[in-house]
């Protein structure tokens, strides 16, 4: 009975806040991260992003959700590097690529013009990163493992090699997202669009159309069915 009374809460606390979000795919926000990776409550923080997700409904506004956890990811990045706490960017680097893993896993059901905006967005983080570790022109001294124990500031250039280590796993996931979601999609065949109405009406108004290969297979507005066909209908 407890756990049904904190999910209620949870949930009256949480829905107005996606259903506010009318404006989705626009400009990446000014994220100001709460918790960092070094606090010991972080992983609450967590878990919040992750509730809120699972109560929005909408693809498009759901994948916004995740590029903005991922904008925290990338600020929570920058405050430890200027904190010399390089298992924390090891933490945070780690949660940026498990949420870029689903964005390009549920960016192959919405539409062309969406997935080029989300291509934009993770191409903006690499390049922040990269003005961080333009800050940082040695190699590490030592042979530190990322994931080790927090350095001193004598070996402040260690740091380098945890925001490249960020930036690699980045640029992997924009190449994985690139080729799953942009690049097979980019095709030109010919689309058979049938809206859902009466039997007796389908046929009166089905239309084919030239379309792109994503857009065809995505789902089309609200009641409609996109199909690719063969022969000569366009």
């Amino acid at each position: 009975m407890k756990r049904k009374i904190t999910f209620l809460i949870l949930y009256i606390l949480l829905v107005p806040v996606v259903l506010a979000q009318e404006e989705v795919m626009k400009q990446p926000l000014n994220i100001e991260p709460g918790t960092t990776p070094d606090s010991p409550i972080w992983g609450l923080d967590l878990l919040f992003e992750r509730i809120q997700i699972m109560f929005t409904a909408n693809k498009v506004k759901k994948i916004e959700l995740r590029l903005r956890n991922i904008e925290e990811r990338v600020e929570e990045i920058k405050i430890m590097v200027n904190k010399n706490k390089l298992k924390a960017i090891g933490y945070a680097t780690e949660e940026k690529e498990k949420i870029e893993e689903k964005v390009i896993e549920e960016s192959e059901k919405v539409s062309l013009e969406v997935r080029e905006r989300v291509m934009e967005r993770l191409q903006k983080h690499i390049r922040i990163l990269e003005m961080v570790r333009e800050k940082y022109t040695e190699p590490c001294p030592i042979d530190l493992p990322f994931m080790g124990k927090g350095i001193s500031p004598a070996d402040r250039p260690c740091i380098r090699e945890g925001v490249s280590n960020a930036i690699q796993k980045g640029e992997r996931n924009i190449e994985r997202f690139r080729e799953r979601n942009i690049a097979k999609n980019t095709e030109m065949v010919c689309c058979k669009i049938t809206p859902v109405v009466a039997p007796e009406h389908r046929e009166a108004t089905t239309k084919y159309e030239f379309k792109l290969k994503g857009d065809c297979t995505s789902s089309g507005k609200v009641g409609v069915g996109y199909q690719i066909v063969n022969g000569n209908f366009c």
